[in-house]
């Protein structure tokens, strides 16, 4: 009978929940070599030396505000201390409402915005905020202390 443990390196890889699965390079657009440097120089001087800029992932979702806005390319800043950049290829998406207006009047820089690609393409939506959002409408009947009667 053989009570030989088997070394670490002969032990499968973990697998379950702790365990995450390197995306492969095809869920990207783009290879990351394709982003012009002047668009990375740019996101870099914007947000700092320690920003990451990445090409948008295939069925990706994205919210941030558009840091660049050029004939090619879109450059949106995401999370709360927007240290990662995100670059869209402007042939890969479709602008829509008034974020095609904005880019038509060359007011997009800054905007609040959503990307979300199905497969390969992708839609530029306003980003709606919590505070623009409509609020529903205020009951019709008096609050406490009021007499109801408009002045």
């Amino acid at each position: 009978m053989d009570n030989h443990q088997p070394s670490m390196r002969h032990r499968p890889a973990r697998v379950g929940a702790a365990a995450r699965p390197e995306r492969a390079p095809a869920d990207y657009l783009f290879h990351r070599n394709d982003i012009p440097l002047e668009v990375k120089a740019f996101a870099l001087a914007r947000l700092g030396n320690d920003t990451q800029v990445h090409p948008a992932r295939r069925n990706g979702s994205y919210k941030g505000t558009i840091l660049l806005n050029s004939r090619d390319w879109l450059v949106q800043a995401l999370g709360r201390h927007m240290k990662t950049a995100v670059a869209h290829r402007k042939t890969d998406v479709m602008l829509v409402g008034s974020v095609k207006w904005r880019d038509e009047n060359r007011r997009l820089g800054g905007a609040a915005v959503q990307v979300h690609y199905n497969g390969g393409s992708g839609k530029v939506y306003p980003l709606q905020s919590e505070q623009s959002r409509p609020r529903p409408a205020r009951s019709s009947e008096p609050t406490r202390g009021s007499t109801g009667i408009e002045r």
